[in-house]
């Protein structure tokens, strides 16, 4: 099996190519930065051929194409343009590489981040909030657009909260156990890192004919039923801290100035030439750039509401698919490594 990743280096990516490599699968890595290159020429460096946009169209053939990647670290603007430029490139990669199945990987958030009705496998194109948010959605939405008439199986797959060892999210909620920050009590919506690369090389593996029966989009969240409680309680307990909860914040409103700010953004991206969208980026970051960073909240509840989802977002996976680790597995290992990360105290 061949397979060329794009984004190889992000935290779920690492543990895909992890399993990849365990079934000695040829792993291929889309990538132009030297420094994403030298962490992937480590341990298995010789496994994990990096390659340029150039040298990934001479490949000849892949089996599959799974793109991790998106836009970060960019102004409110500019960001959508990557995100147009990461979608396209991938996709014109694509067209030179005969792939059987093409995986973009992507979000709950295209969902927003409290549900106003249970999430469902269809196309969702359009979103108002961050730029994380937004840009999800239009990734997704640009690779539908994009992708009409081709020859391969594209899926969407959308995970719920990632955790599991070294996850952001746990150190999110290591980090608020540990300064006393209040923690909402409602459903995780969660997937564990490990089970999420056990169903893309799933997806990967089965016949394209049953992947076009299923349809496009899957959505991973094995342990969505399960409360927030029941996984800070055995983080604090490792930690020796009692935590706090509090109720979800009260769900905020869009109003018109934030339908029209998302629309300006759209429009940038999909509608102007690049040399005009560089001039509007430089711009609005010389106008933010005048004013002082702005002070989160001491509470810090409303900066990271997927901790207070209140609204299950259930599974939607291949038939005869099942988790490979259940929940004991993964809080056994994500605790031992808030033990080792030092959030806990050693006796």
């Amino acid at each position: 099996m061949r397979i060329l990743l794009i984004g190889a280096t992000s935290y779920v990516a690492s543990y895909f190519v992890e399993e990849c490599l365990r079934r000695g699968w040829d792993m291929f890595a889309l990538t132009r930065d030297r420094v994403r290159q030298e962490i992937l020429s480590g341990a298995d460096g010789n496994r994990v051929l990096t390659v340029n946009l150039e040298g990934a169209k001479s490949l000849g053939s892949v089996d599959a194409i799974v793109n991790f990647a998106y836009p970060k670290d960019a102004g409110t603007m500019w960001i959508h343009t990557a995100t147009r430029r990461l979608i396209e490139g991938m996709l014109d990669t694509a067209r030179h590489l005969s792939p059987r199945v093409v995986i973009h990987v992507s979000t709950q958030s295209v969902f927003g981040y409290s549900f106003a009705r249970e999430p469902r496998p269809v196309p969702v194109l359009w979103a108002v909030g961050d730029s994380y948010l937004e840009t999800k959605t239009l990734a997704e939405w640009l690779f539908l657009l994009n992708s009409r008439r081709v020859p391969y199986v594209k899926i969407v797959l959308r995970l719920g909260n990632v955790i599991g060892p070294g996850a952001y999210l746990i150190s999110e909620l290591a980090s608020r156990i540990l300064f006393d920050k209040p923690l909402g009590r409602g459903v995780t919506n969660a997937t564990y890192v490990r089970n999420v690369a056990d169903y893309i090389c799933r997806l990967v593996s089965v016949d394209p004919s049953v992947l076009r029966a299923f349809g496009t989009f899957h959505h991973l969240a094995e342990f969505s039923s399960y409360r927030w409680p029941s996984i800070v309680g055995p983080l604090a307990e490792a930690m020796a801290l009692q935590p706090s909860y509090r109720d979800a914040p009260a769900r905020s409103r869009t109003g018109a100035r934030d339908i029209l700010k998302a629309a300006a953004r759209y429009s940038v991206a999909m509608l102007f030439p690049e040399a005009v969208q560089d001039q509007i980026a430089h711009r609005q970051e010389r106008r933010w750039s005048r004013f002082l960073p702005l002070v989160a909240s001491e509470d810090g509840v409303d900066d990271n509401p997927t901790l207070h989802q209140v609204l299950e977002f259930k599974s939607h996976t291949l038939p005869g698919w099942s988790p490979k680790f259940d929940m004991e597995t993964t809080l056994r290992e994500t605790v031992a490594w808030v033990r080792g990360a030092g959030y806990a105290a050693r006796s």
